[in-house]
């Protein structure tokens, strides 16, 4: 597979307005933790109402008792309420959410939604965290499908872990706007994920999401797992895991044959179907149940599509749907599937999909109806969504994937067209092999010397008597799933399932004696054997037709069990999924199709009395009174008893009285079957389901009259009837084997780990994965933690030569070295992603690359100069037409880079300062993430090496707010950046002779060098880390020399320890470090500080060789070179010495 799948893509800064001009969000104003939570202007969240938690629970989590500082305490001790009064869409432009009004270090990178309906309690009260801090980088959402809906004591656990408080909510906001923001109706999955989506994912940006629900146990480690793929493949967009079925304490659920059944489904899924399409990069379903995305990659229209499917989107938009016809409704079933092509087809990107070997335990419908009404929907919407995806699979051409991964994401399709084609057909399949396989074993022709299995010549009558059982049941299917719903025929159904599992061990026992008779025939050399008539029936067939069916079915799943090293599941469940495997297609299939005009979600535990295509109401709002009553609620409907008090005392009763609920076994809710009222059904759903399911019915009906037309002598002009039984089962038996070959690959515990220890420790050999390439350790200091990995450029990309080399050199070699020691992924991942879709960035990248190895000089390159010049002067041409603000930043930077390679300093400096002008007005969310740290840190460039008249005062600050703690180094890094700026601004204007007194500002400065140190000495990271070390030399070196400068009387023999200590810090760095290109104040700027300040030789020797070694022909924004000669010719003039060898 081409490797330029993995080049890293980054797309436009993700929104769902239907607005074009809109942006995606707003940064929020920074407020202290410790205070009340305001509202930046222009939101309406000054409704918010913060109550504190009960002293129990306070002093239970040891708020009060252990070292937290009180600005931590006030965030958790206090419960946050926002009464949301508008709709996903326009979520962030009237709320806000806590993460995101502090700037650091509440970055999110993992939003976890969990989603709930009716499942009991004890599936939720058995999170557990992810050690300590994760809770700054995690967010979990609870998304309550309809609090009418919800189990009360799901309402007990929120309460006792501080998350929800009786009487607190409301049904309108103080300005009278209705609150639709705690989907107080059931409005389905879809509005759950697009408030999880459009509402707070646009809000808090999040690396990933993932969902979950509720029942959902991960494997230990299993989301860690799934963050560190995403964080290792820069190009993978979703991934999922695998979903395997709560079997119950010592696996007694195994006994219940429709658990067993599904528990050999769901592994045999993901055995071959998942592993054979994450293969190809192309996964056919991403489960709710466990799957993540990375946001940015599911953003635009993917997710615009998957949401369509909501109810109420067309109540808060002016604009129509795409279609409400009856397949985009059905299909809107199974959008987890619509989703991975939307993903995989993004025009211009080249997303991949993936799944992970982590486990998530689910828990699964354990009786026919729970059973029936899942399978309505699945099998409804992966038959829509198959066809919808087949009717665009050419906007796959529209990626921008290779030639080869386009051709191989046909491959699952090519598995889905052949696999709806079998579904389709699968009712007459099943009734043809039935009747065949027992006519020919139990009637044999009248010259046969032998009589009928298994009851002689009492066969033929017990085979017709079974014949019209099934033919019966079938049709009694059709009445029950028209007539009526699963769980008014609950006994119905059982006897359906009981009957169609004994014919189904009826068929199998026939086909065990088939094969045995067929052994004894081969093995009778005399020509003379009793069983002849089955033995040329095998032969017209094909042996080789029999024997690839034959290990299709079996062989293929003992092989992938076996591959995958968990094969227990056919010793427990395989004996009763092919009891009930009949049942699946004269079931589940007929009452399927039965009900397309139903589009309704159909879950587990959910009795759905209402009409087709309409949501149920749930049990009646007094069943939950107890837990759920609004703070507005009209008083002659709330009950004194429900009437919230405001006292410590009473807040602490309701927390005793929750917890104790919650932590008693499940109770049982007697709920009134009172059936809601019916609503009318539309008119064209109910044509559409008689339309297809007279389709699906003759259609089969007439595959059957072909094969068994002997049976209707007015059908003799069909041709004998032998012979159409014989190429049937031809046809099938092929369709069958390719469908199952199709699927084998070759399966990993681990394809991460090629030599992991499940595999060393049996002994088995790996295969299939080539070894991941090792990064040496100089790379790795300068490196972010945990980088994700990129692959190389694609030497067959669709480019010019010139054009591949030069972003091929620009990959491998220039961005690992403008990353220096700070963090690289802007420079490895985002800028080089953004030139896979903004030519504007790919014309800069491809100028930088020529001038940067023309300034080497130590190879000749393809191209001259004017190949720089040439793409300079179209990526200014497409600048103007630009209007995106965060683009026009990011390309301001390349450019900059552009003039000092072409050593044009003064043009470098104006678009420094115009893109820091920029910079500070600017509120887009990523450009404050990605772009602000860079221009804070150019803040200081004009003043270093602008003209002397520049005025400092009137630079752009771009300040950072000073934290209550350091979370990790980048928030070190930050403040110090921010000093730095704040020292080189008052050197600049004491240099220049302006007149103000300045003794308040190095005061500031001062207290902020102190704060830094005493932050920094409370740091928790892991100081073995050679890039730890690097980052802390660096900010010493800088902090070392901002105390130097603010000296009010400097006399640099008091500081000669000061500078030993800097040089101390720059020789530890070189020992341990080739020469890096920085596009930032790197080592430099200081080793040439501490030659102008300290005239000792000693000292400025030492000084001139780290320099020399440390930097390299061009080191970012300030040029080395010219720091290099100038010092130079300092050390020459002052000390009348002759330098010819600065290493030396």
């Amino acid at each position: 597979m081409s490797t330029s799948d993995r080049t890293p893509l980054f797309p436009q800064v993700p929104t769902y307005s239907q607005d074009p001009d809109h942006e995606a969000g707003t940064e929020l104003q920074d407020v202290a933790r410790h205070d009340t939570i305001l509202s930046p202007a222009g939101h309406a969240s000054n409704s918010q109402v913060h109550v504190p938690i009960p002293s129990d629970l306070a002093e239970a989590a040891g708020l009060y008792l252990n070292s937290t500082t009180q600005e931590n305490v006030y965030e958790m001790a206090h419960l946050t309420y926002t009464p949301i009064s508008a709709d996903p869409q326009e979520f962030n432009e009237k709320h806000h959410l806590r993460p995101k009004q502090f700037t650091y270090p509440r970055q999110t990178e993992i939003l976890v939604g969990i989603t709930v309906y009716s499942e009991p309690k004890h599936l939720l009260r058995q999170s557990r965290i992810w050690g300590k801090g994760s809770w700054t980088k995690v967010v979990v959402c609870i998304l309550i499908d309809g609090i009418e809906s919800v189990d009360p004591g799901v309402l007990d656990v929120l309460t006792s872990i501080g998350l929800y408080q009786n009487g607190l909510c409301r049904k309108t906001t103080e300005q009278g706007e209705e609150v639709t923001g705690h989907l107080a109706s059931n409005c389905g999955k879809l509005n759950s994920y697009r408030w999880l989506y459009n509402g707070f994912a646009k809000v808090l940006n999040p690396n990933i999401t993932v969902h979950l629900d509720v029942g959902t146990k991960l494997g230990k480690r299993a989301l860690f797992k799934l963050w560190k793929e995403f964080d290792l493949e820069p190009m993978l967009a979703a991934a999922c895991g695998e979903i395997s079925c709560s079997l119950g304490g010592n696996w007694l659920n195994i006994l219940n044959p429709i658990v067993a059944a599904q528990n050999f489904e769901y592994k045999v899924g993901f055995q071959l179907d998942r592993t054979f399409e994450s293969a190809t990069g192309f996964l056919s379903l991403l489960p709710g149940a466990c799957s993540a995305y990375r946001y940015v990659g599911s953003a635009g229209k993917p997710l615009e599509d998957m949401l369509l499917g909501d109810p109420t989107w067309i109540q808060g938009h002016n604009r129509d749907r795409p279609s409400l016809s009856p397949v985009n409704l059905n299909r809107h079933l199974a959008d987890d599937r619509v989703i991975c092509f939307r993903i995989i087809s993004k025009p211009n990107t080249h997303w991949l999909l993936k799944y992970v070997p982590v486990t998530a335990t689910t828990d699964i419908p354990m009786t026919t109806t729970d059973f029936i009404n899942q399978r309505r929907r699945w099998l409804n919407g992966a038959f829509f969504s198959t066809i919808y995806v087949l009717k665009r699979c050419g906007h796959l051409w529209r990626s921008d994937h290779s030639r080869m991964r386009k051709l191989a994401f046909f491959i699952p399709l090519i598995h889905s067209v052949l696999a709806l084609v079998l579904a389709w057909f699968s009712l007459a399949a099943f009734l043809l092999s039935t009747f065949t396989i027992n006519s020919i074993s139990g009637d044999p022709p009248k010259d046969a010397p032998t009589g009928g299995f298994p009851f002689g010549k009492a066969t033929p009558i017990v085979n017709a008597v079974i014949q019209i059982v099934y033919l019966a049941t079938v049709l009694f299917q059709f009445i029950l799933a028209l007539g009526s719903r699963p769980r008014n025929h609950r006994i119905s159904y059982i006897i359906s399932f009981a009957i169609f599992g004994l014919i189904q061990a009826y068929l199998i026992m026939n086909l065990i004696y088939l094969v045995k008779r067929v052994a004894d025939y081969k093995a009778d050399d005399t020509g003379s054997s009793n069983y002849a008539y089955i033995g040329d029936f095998y032969a017209d067939i094909g042996q080789g037709t029999i024997i690839v069916a034959a290990f299709s079915v079996f062989g293929v799943y003992i092989l992938s069990a076996l591959l995958a090293l968990d094969p227990w599941h056919l010793l427990t469940s395989f004996a009763q999924f092919l009891f009930i495997s009949s049942s699946y297609v004269n079931i589940l299939n007929i009452y399927a199709f039965s009900n397309t005009h139903d589009v309704s979600w159909g879950r587990k535990g959910r009795h759905e009395d209402t009409e087709a295509g309409q949501r149920q109401e749930g049990p009646r709002p007094a069943t939950i009174e107890r837990r759920f009553t609004f703070s507005d609620q009209d008083p002659n409907i709330r009950s004194a008893a429900t009437q919230r008090d405001e006292t410590p005392e009473a807040r602490n009763k309701e927390y005793q009285e929750a917890l104790a609920r919650a932590t008693a076994e499940d109770e049982t809710v007697s709920r009134e079957k009172k059936r809601p009222q019916v609503v009318a059904v539309a008119d064209a759903m109910m044509e559409f389901r008689t339309i297809l399911l007279a389709s699906y019915i003759f259609s089969n009906i007439f595959v059957c009259l072909i094969v068994l037309n002997d049976s209707l002598k007015i059908l003799w002009w069909l041709g004998d009837s032998y012979w159409h039984k014989v190429w049937f089962f031809r046809i099938w038996l092929w369709a069958n084997s390719i469908s199952f070959l199709i699927r084998i690959r070759r399966v990993k515990c681990d394809e991460k780990k090629p030599a992991c220890h499940r595999c060393t420790s049996t002994g088995r050999k790996c295969d299939g994965y080539a070894l991941m390439q090792k990064i040496n350790p100089p790379d790795v200091a300068h490196g972010r933690m945990l980088l994700p990995r990129v692959s190389t450029i694609d030497p067959h990309a669709l480019l010019p030569v010139e054009e591949r080399r030069a972003l091929g050199y620009f990959h491998s070699v220039i961005s690992p070295r403008l990353s220096s020691a700070r963090d690289g992924y802007f420079w490895t991942h985002l800028v080089m992603q953004l030139s896979e879709s903004e030519a504007v960035v790919k014309h800069t990248i491809l100028s930088i690359s020529s001038l940067f190895e023309s300034s080497e000089g130590k190879t000749v390159a393809p191209y001259t100069e004017r190949f720089a010049l040439q793409h300079y002067t179209q990526a200014i041409q497409r600048l103007k037409t630009i209007h995106s603000e965060p683009l026009v930043l990011l390309v301001c930077i390349l450019f900059i880079c552009v003039e000092y390679l072409l050593a044009n300093n003064k043009i470098a400096l104006q678009h420094c300062q115009h893109g820091l002008a920029i910079m500070e007005k600017c509120s887009n969310p990523w450009a404050r993430r990605y772009l602000m740290p860079v221009f804070r840190r150019m803040t200081a460039v004009p003043m270093l090496f602008g003209p002397e008249d520049i005025e400092s005062e009137s630079m752009p600050a771009l300040t950072y707010m000073i934290p209550t703690k350091f979370y990790c180094m980048e928030d070190a890094q930050y403040m110090m950046d921010d000093i730095y700026n704040r020292v080189v601004r008052l050197c600049h204007m004491r240099h220049r002779g302006v007149v103000f007194d300045m003794t308040e500002e190095y005061n500031t400065v001062g207290t902020h060098l102190q704060t830094w140190q005493t932050l920094y000495e409370k740091l928790e990271v892991d100081t073995t880390s050679l890039l730890y070390q690097a980052q802390e030399r660096s900010l010493f070196m800088r902090l070392k020399l901002s105390y130097l400068e603010l000296s009010a009387d400097f006399r640099y023999e008091e500081h000669m320890g000061t500078f030993r200590q800097v040089l101390q810090l720059a020789s530890w760095q070189s020992e341990r470090s080739s020469k890096q290109s920085s596009f930032e104040l790197a080592y430099t700027p200081m080793l040439f500080f501490t030659i102008m300040k300290c005239p000792d030789l000693s000292i400025r020797l030492p000084a001139l060789r780290l320099m020399k070694k440390l930097g390299s022909p061009t080191e970012g924004i300030c040029e080395n070179l010219q720091m290099l000669t100038t010092s130079r010719e300092i050390i020459q003039q002052e000390h009348g010495v002759e330098i010819v060898d600065i290493e030396s």
